[in-house]
């Protein structure tokens, strides 16, 4: 993405996340029910069906993905 003009003054666009840019972490989804959950850092959406409880993330939404907890402070994601 290139800068554009507002009222004159040059603003740089933030560039597009690219999935994995800065590399890529194995999650593993510890919940009881198949889930969807949106990356922090890219606004990726990752599905956990039932069948595939192990998936490939980015690594700028990894440390958010781990730190979510069900409801009863369990962990919902470890490192595969």
């Amino acid at each position: 993405m290139g800068a554009r003009s507002v009222r004159g003054v040059q603003l740089e666009q933030p560039k597009a996340a690219i999935m994995g840019e800065q590399g890529m972490v194995r999650l593993e989804y510890l919940g009881e029910y198949s889930g969807r959950w949106r990356g922090a850092a890219t606004c990726l959406w990752y599905e956990f069906p039932s069948g595939r409880r192990t998936q490939w993330v980015d690594k700028r939404d990894a440390e958010h993905l781990l730190a979510q907890r069900g409801p009863v402070g369990e962990e919902l994601f470890r490192r595969a």
